[in-house]
């Protein structure tokens, strides 16, 4: 079988799939990267709970980032309750750590909280933009987002740098709810998802080989080798 490629054609398709397949090859790398992250935070699961001294008291994100999804506590330190809208309602009051210091922590949904002097059992979270809601509405009084406004509102210190997620969160009807984001399993991308598109891009170098192959029969480039 003799085969007679199309020039341009070939040239074209090899470039695409230098493409593809370097697409494919960088969501490995990232899949890799997020597998690292995620055994780093499960290392920090496991790990005794923060002392308040491990927190760093000058804001550093950085450091902080270090020490999200360790274990932290403290108690309500108000009865003020503060949803958000647009995030399911999520509930946030006031509470105090074992230094005297006062933050932010996410009790419950939907305007339900727990009574001052409540124990939070819960994990150290970094305050970060929600991408997906708009920022706040301060002069009509509507947050949306975790930060200053939220702080401002419940009386906490600014700036707002890090919030206690409470593992169970109260509800209206008085059950308990397990909250996501004091979970990195729900609350963070997993690897897996690199995994896909890694297939996809892998998936659509195939795609285009197959169609490479049969243009280039449908042209007649692949003729019989004479006897």
């Amino acid at each position: 079988m003799a085969f007679r490629p199309a020039p341009i054609l070939t040239l074209f398709t090899l470039a695409a799939l230098a493409v593809l397949i370097g697409l494919g090859a960088w969501q490995l790398q990232r899949m890799a990267e997020r597998t690292a992250i995620f055994e780093q935070i499960a290392a920090r699961a496991i790990a005794p709970d923060l002392t308040t001294g491990q927190i760093p008291s000058d804001g550093s994100i950085e450091r902080l980032r270090a020490l999200e999804f360790r274990g932290l506590s403290g108690v309500v330190d108000d009865s003020k309750t503060v949803a958000l809208f647009g995030s399911a309602g999520r509930t946030y009051q006031r509470a105090r750590l074992h230094d005297g210091r006062v933050i932010v922590a996410e009790t419950g949904v939907r305007g339900a909280g727990l009574p001052v002097g409540a124990a939070i059992d819960g994990v150290l979270r970094v305050i970060a933009p929600d991408p997906d809601l708009p920022a706040d509405d301060v002069a009509r009084g509507v947050l949306f987002q975790p930060g200053n406004g939220l702080a401002a509102a419940l009386g906490a210190p600014q700036p707002a740098v890090f919030f206690l997620a409470a593992r169970s969160l109260a509800t209206p009807n008085g059950a308990s709810l397990a909250n996501p984001r004091a979970d990195p399993r729900q609350s963070l991308p997993g690897p897996e998802r690199h995994l896909g598109y890694a297939a996809t891009w892998y998936g659509l170098a195939i795609g285009l080989i197959a169609i490479y192959l049969l243009l280039h029969g449908r042209m007649g480039r692949f003729r019989s080798a004479a006897p």
